[in-house]
């Protein structure tokens, strides 16, 4: 994850974005806006922030799980799962996760700020993801739920 604002360009924008933003802001809401309307028209900078933020927090060590399934098929030792960038994974006493650290608000705020200016800079990426989403089945219809039978992935336990 070099740069968050990478995020919001070309390739990764489509991919990350049709794969992700919708469990933030909910499938039924994605299904019914994203064929219909500009990201932005949708989704608040609040809710493309905390996707974001999700992302860089288990990106290593959803990285090196996927690796460590390929070496296990064939027979290879793993390696150690890395530690989220922002979580614990720390429980309280009552079992809750004890949440964000202060990096992780402190990044999250930035990422709101940042989410903010590039949106205003760079609104022919909402248009071009708006029209591939209108070409495509990937913005999915309300009779598709095809995407529903992903099994469920806890983004903030790994």
């Amino acid at each position: 994850m070099e740069s968050v604002l990478e995020m919001r360009t070309g390739l990764h924008f489509e991919t990350i974005y049709t794969a992700f933003l919708k469990r933030v802001i909910g499938v039924d809401q994605w299904k019914a806006a994203s064929t219909k309307k500009y990201i932005s028209e949708f989704c608040n900078p609040s809710q493309e922030a905390t996707m974001i933020v999700l992302l860089e927090n288990n990106w290593a060590s959803w990285t090196v799980m996927m690796e460590n399934e390929q070496k296990k098929r064939g027979g290879l030792p793993t390696n150690p799962i890395p530690k989220q960038l922002y979580t614990s994974g720390d429980k309280d006493k009552m079992g809750k996760s004890t949440g964000w650290s202060k990096l992780g608000t402190k990044r999250y705020n930035e990422i709101v700020k940042l989410v903010k200016v590039d949106r205003a800079a760079n609104k022919v990426l909402e248009e071009d993801l708006l029209i591939l989403l209108q070409g495509s089945t990937v913005g999915g219809s309300a009779e598709d739920d095809s995407d529903d039978e992903m099994p469920y992935v806890d983004m903030f336990e790994v």
